[in-house]
Parts: C-alpha cells; structure tokens; sequence
C-alpha cells in the first residue's frame, strides 16, 4: 500500500507488534502509527483488556516501536475504569518521547449494544478532564471564541468522511469511516475507484434542514459525528442527548465574554484551581 502512494495509520494495542513486525515497519514506515494504553499499571489496564499479561505485552510493543523510531503517538480511550491514572499514561508518553492524546467519550458497540456506557463518563467529569489538561483547555477555548465557526450547514457529514479518508471492512466493503456503515459500497461488485468516486456523493448529499442541530450555537463544541450517533440510535440523521450535554457545557466554560474573560462559572472554583486555560482535542 506503501508503494503505491497511501499514507497508512496504523491503529493497534500493540500487543502483537513482534520484533519481525517492528522491522518491517521500519523498512516501510506508516505515516502514523497509534497505540492504545488503557492504563498506566497493569492492574488497571488489564481491567479494561481483561486479558492476562496483556499490559506487558503493550508496554513491549510501544518499546519496539519508539527503538526504530517510528512515528508513534500513544493515545487512551478515558473511562471510569482508568480517569484516575490518566496523567500517568501521559507521563509515559512522554519518558519516551512520543505524542499523547486521550478521548473521553466512550460509545456504543457497532450493534447498537450500549453495555460499554456503563464504563462512560459523565458530562461533568469529561469537562474536569477538558480543565485540568492545559493544551486541551486551550484549544476548546479558541474552538468555543469562534462565532463564524458555530453556524453548519445542513450537511450531515461535514467530516472528512469520504473525501480524506475511508474504511473497507473485512467483507469488502468501502464506507466512508470506521464507525459509519449504512452508506458504502462492495468492492466486490465494483473497482475501488469506482466505489471511492461514489461514497463521496452519497455522503455529501445526507442532509437534513430540519435537524435540531441546524444552527445550533454549540456545534463546535459537542463533537457532533454521524458515527456516533448511529451507533447509539441507530440513525446517523439523529442527535445524541450525551454531546449535546457537553457541547453546552464546553461552550460555557471556554467561550470569551464581551469582556475578555472566560466562563469558568459551570464547574466552581474548586475544580479549575490551579488549570491553566488553554484543549488538546481527541
């Protein structure tokens, strides 16, 4: 894929990045390669994995990668099993100098199952997390002080879906995005350039004037994704109650006044002390 002009992001746990594998990577860099970190000790990482020696396993495949060094950044999907050791994942993202990112918003199973909410955050305790990360902070901050930035058109995909990326699943199937799977298109019925020249089109003309979301003044602050949505309803024209509660809350806090000043009345004094403001999104 290399070869023939592909930039590949390579998305794993790192369990299985052997020495062979690792070298090969070397030989054919990704343009990116992200690794998973559910936790910063075993203990609770393999809460999450539940899978025995598998915090062992990733700590080696990360060490393989940063040895050849490979563009790697080590992200962590947030939830109520790992909050408490977040900043000290971060910490070994940055012992081996490497990028870190971090995603607080858990979603439903690509089945509509919503057993993995029982592990999501509250709105409440995602905002914390927003404060208490100055990059993060910041970025929310010049996000939410944008007003030409907060009126969408009735688009539903306003993503790069389709247009700088795409997904083929295992049965052949080329669709927009990972999580977005009711518009595609076989690649056993079709060449891949024929599909790919088709899935554009086909997303881009998904509209609807009459979405709540439609002028909605905290549009850039929820993380709105059609993904998203369909999996937890069913339907990617629908709106999650869930971003919307933190699309509110963000726009409060990190939005400038008419005086300079920004809104940090949502969460009191206690939980911003000490926060410079400033956002590192997902």
């Amino acid at each position: 894929m290399k070869k023939r002009g592909i930039f590949v992001h390579l998305f794993t746990n790192g369990t299985m990045i052997t020495d062979k594998i690792a070298d090969h990577f070397a030989q054919y860099p990704p343009f990116s390669i992200e690794i998973s970190l559910y936790g910063a000790s075993e203990e609770t990482y393999e809460a999450v994995t539940r899978v025995r020696g598998s915090y062992k396993r990733c700590l080696r495949g990360i060490e393989r990668v940063v040895a050849r060094k490979l563009p790697l950044t080590i992200k962590t999907p947030v939830m109520t099993l790992n909050k408490h050791e977040l900043d000290d994942i971060a910490a070994i993202a940055r012992r081996h100098g490497v990028k870190f990112r971090y995603d607080p918003i858990i979603t439903a199973k690509m089945n509509g199952d919503r057993s993995p909410l029982q592990y999501r955050l509250s709105p409440q305790e995602v905002i914390e997390i927003d404060l208490t990360h100055e990059d993060t902070a910041r970025a929310w901050e010049e996000r939410c002080s944008k007003p030409d930035a907060l009126l969408p058109p009735d688009n539903i995909f306003t993503c790069g879906a389709g247009r700088t990326s795409f997904h083929i699943d295992p049965y052949g199937g080329l669709h927009g995005c990972l999580m977005t799977r009711k518009i595609g298109y076989s690649l056993r019925e079709m060449s891949f350039r024929e599909a790919f020249e088709r899935i554009l089109p086909a997303l881009r003309g998904e509209r609807d004037p009459n979405s709540i979301c439609n002028g909605c003044e905290t549009h850039d602050a929820c993380g709105r994704c059609p993904g998203f949505t369909e999996w937890e309803n069913g339907d990617h024209h629908s709106h999650a109650e869930y971003l919307c509660t933190i699309g509110e809350m963000r726009n409060e806090m990190f939005s400038r006044r008419d005086d300079g000043s920004i809104g940090l009345s949502v969460l009191g004094s206690g939980s911003a002390a000490g926060c410079s403001i400033g956002h590192c999104g997902h």
